[in-house]
């Protein structure tokens, strides 16, 4: 689960709309779905990803949906869904390799460049930071 959600954080990005491809819709989160209108709700991204392999937008789309639907199996409310977890990761890990080193447009209409961040590394103690050790004062001074 903490995986599906550090590549949900990643491709947040990956949301604003790329030039040159047609919009496609967000996949709604807010409504109950059965097999058929979950069928029909990721028809778009499906047809999307059949017409451009590369398309980062339609497999983001498509793995917050089966993400989507893997969450209603966990509380029994989709028995459908038993595989959707792992269809999930694959397509926001797809997302996330086409959409890495690549320019998007924001939603604010800039163009930024899409790229992993770099975390701080954690030392022996499991905290991030450096040790201050002048003047007497020694502290650890971290960011938490």
């Amino acid at each position: 689960m903490a995986r599906m959600l550090l590549v949900l954080v990643l491709i947040g990005a990956v949301a604003g709309q790329a030039s040159g491809q047609a919009a496609l819709p967000p996949f709604d989160a807010t409504r109950f779905y059965d097999q058929a209108r979950f069928d029909a709700a990721i028809v778009p991204y499906t047809q999307a990803i059949a017409r451009n392999a590369n398309d980062a937008r339609a497999h983001y789309w498509l793995g917050v949906a089966y993400l989507y639907g893997a969450r209603l199996y966990r509380f029994g409310l989709a028995p459908f869904a038993a595989g959707h977890a792992a269809r999930a990761v694959a397509a926001l890990e797809r997302a996330v390799q086409l959409q890495v080193g690549q320019h998007w447009r924001s939603p604010d209409g800039g163009c930024e460049d899409a790229r992993l961040p770099s975390y701080p590394k954690r030392g022996p103690d499991g905290l991030v930071g450096e040790r201050l050790s002048a003047g007497g004062r020694s502290q650890d001074r971290h960011n938490r």
